[in-house]
């Protein structure tokens, strides 16, 4: 079996609209919040705790303002000047890690890094950089996010939507259900997820 040439990281921001108001607004952590598309039509982006309320992504606003309401939630009308700007600086952090950074969608980015020589030594390098990306990205712009690392984009993709739903799986189990740090590795990737926000 032949050995890539390299190692595929793929970056998701966590509730990116949502993690933007708070990087601004640091009263917002721990808080309810939503973030309304154009004309405040419907519900865009959300915290753990409005998801967990049960209020679905796209959902009409005048179907869940009753609900946000009663629950405190913080309701934010979009801001794309200020998440063009953060979404940028979350790329330049990126590009400090990895030169070979790219964009795969507004709040997704992928960059590579390369593979150490054995499998144990290169999950051992890929859970590294997946750490490091977390930790600067988090150090540099505020933004919380999940870092799926494998050889080609598509097993990363898998990952982090494994990552997502492990993460889902350990709120609803509750403190104990959350150890190990939100991370899972295997021979074809890693996942590396965020629990705070």
């Amino acid at each position: 079996m032949s050995v890539p040439r390299r190692l595929v990281a793929l970056v998701d921001c966590s509730a990116f609209y949502v993690s933007c108001e708070r990087v601004f607004n640091p009263s917002l952590e721990g808080v309810s919040v939503a973030v309304l598309s154009n004309n405040d039509g419907c519900v865009i982006a959300r915290s753990q705790e409005v998801k967990d309320a049960g209020v679905r992504m796209g959902e009409p606003f005048f179907n869940c303002r009753r609900e946000l309401r009663e629950m405190g939630a913080r309701v934010y009308s979009s801001n794309y000047t200020l998440y063009g700007g953060m979404s940028r600086r979350v790329m330049d952090t990126l590009l400090s890690v990895s030169p070979q950074s790219s964009r795969t969608r507004s709040t997704r980015r992928s960059s590579t890094s390369p593979p150490a020589a054995g499998p144990a030594t290169r999950r051992e390098h890929a859970e590294a950089t997946a750490r490091e990306i977390r930790r600067r990205v988090l150090r540099w712009t505020g933004i919380p996010v999940r870092v799926s690392v494998a050889e080609t984009k598509t097993l990363a993709k898998a990952a982090s939507k494994y990552a997502r739903t492990l993460l889902k799986a350990r709120r609803r189990e509750g403190p104990r259900g959350r150890r190990g740090g939100g991370r899972k590795s295997g021979s074809r990737g890693c996942a590396c997820g965020d629990r705070g926000r």
